[in-house]
């Protein structure tokens, strides 16, 4: 029997945070809400200046 490939399916999430006082939007694709936060904080942003990430789990 053949085995079934596992894909992992990626949305896009809206991750919406503070810069220079003024709220920023960007849209990525990740496999859940975790990759999504590992981006935003890989990207040099920080916790405190994060407003959200959707779509929310």
């Amino acid at each position: 029997m053949a085995a079934i490939p596992h894909y992992e399916c990626e949305i896009e999430y809206e991750v919406c945070y503070f810069e220079n006082g003024k709220i920023t939007t960007t849209r990525i694709m990740a496999t859940n809400r975790q990759e999504a936060m590992d981006w935003y904080l890989g990207a040099g942003k920080h916790m405190n200046d994060l407003y959200s990430i959707r779509p929310d789990e």
